[in-house]
């Protein structure tokens, strides 16, 4: 496990639970109502000197501890803590009530312990950001090969999260922190580095995803024939003067529309037949970029909700 995931564990409350935090939340919140009534009971159950009412609430909180005891790194807590509880019910029916506290001391705070992680984890998990990642020109024609479960347990060792593919032309979902630019730097780096794979990365953001959606200029190309409507990624805005000679120099009935860092291409009369290729786009717009039809565009955006 790389650093950058410990740091990010540790920020968000994950490293003290230890475990998959995100199968454990439901559990969690489930255990909160018996765990409170616990607490409550012991400690109502203390002041006025009633040890069968400490009896109860050891017994109600027994599952919330045992729940915790899956928690690896600090199961010691809780297997501590119910024994604890338990004796402080018998140090009470013993007429030591101040050894009773103590004893009943450690449930309490362990159970504020993990409510403050819960708190403390839940905004920084809504608060994750999801990223697309398109890979330009693998698995094509035996060139570049990679399969997609190798693609997400990459993204799996660089410490993202959630990661998912779609169809096998590399297109790639995760969670994880920064902007798209420097993952785009890292994915490239690190897929050389561990894959042996020398390609270039096009990523963006969940947001900027629902804007190429929203920003098409050929809606009606959209409705009637997607998948002759394609949406180039590309690494850079290209310059006015750029697109403007692209479009000068297409030959047939295909038309351009830049908008940011994305080139809207219709085919009407078919991709294989057009002279306006992938390389021709990249030479005129002087930058590289990867296609992808609008069907699949719309495949991703439901995939991250855009």
């Amino acid at each position: 496990m790389g650093g950058e995931t410990l740091e990010r564990k540790r920020r968000c409350g994950m490293l003290v639970l230890g475990t998959s935090t995100r199968m454990h939340w439901a559990a969690i919140v489930f255990g909160w109502p018996a765990a409170f009534t616990a607490v409550a009971l012991s400690a109502v159950g203390l002041v006025i000197r009633r040890p069968a009412l400490v009896w109860a609430g050891a017994g109600v909180g027994l599952p919330f501890m045992l729940y915790l005891l899956g928690a690896p790194r600090f199961w010691f807590l809780p297997a501590a803590a119910a024994p604890c509880h338990f004796a402080a019910a018998s140090a009470l029916a013993r007429g030591s009530a101040r050894l009773a506290w103590l004893l009943f001391l450690p449930t309490p705070l362990l159970t504020g312990y993990v409510l403050a992680v819960v708190v403390l984890f839940a905004p920084c998990r809504s608060s994750m950001p999801t990223f697309i990642a398109l890979l330009r020109g693998i698995n094509v024609a035996g060139y570049r090969m990679v399969s997609m479960a190798d693609l997400r347990a990459f993204l799996a060792e660089l410490g993202f999260e959630n990661a998912r593919s779609l169809l096998q032309s590399g297109n790639l979902v995760f969670e994880a922190r920064g902007s798209s630019a420097a993952m785009e730097r890292r994915l490239e780096r690190e897929a050389a580095a561990r894959l042996g794979l020398e390609t270039d990365f096009i990523v963006r953001d969940s947001r900027e995803w629902g804007r190429v959606v929203s920003r098409n200029p050929f809606t009606q190309m959209a409705a009637d024939d997607p998948g002759h409507l394609v949406v180039v990624f590309l690494k850079e805005a290209p310059a006015d003067t750029d697109v403007e000679a692209l479009r000068a120099a297409i030959s047939g009935p295909e038309s351009i529309v830049a908008e940011g860092r994305e080139l809207y291409v219709t085919y009407p009369g078919g991709i294989g037949r057009s002279r306006l290729t992938g390389t021709m786009i990249e030479k005129a717009l002087r930058t590289r970029g990867t296609a992808r039809n609008w069907n699949t565009v719309l495949k991703i955006a439901a995939v991250i909700g855009a």
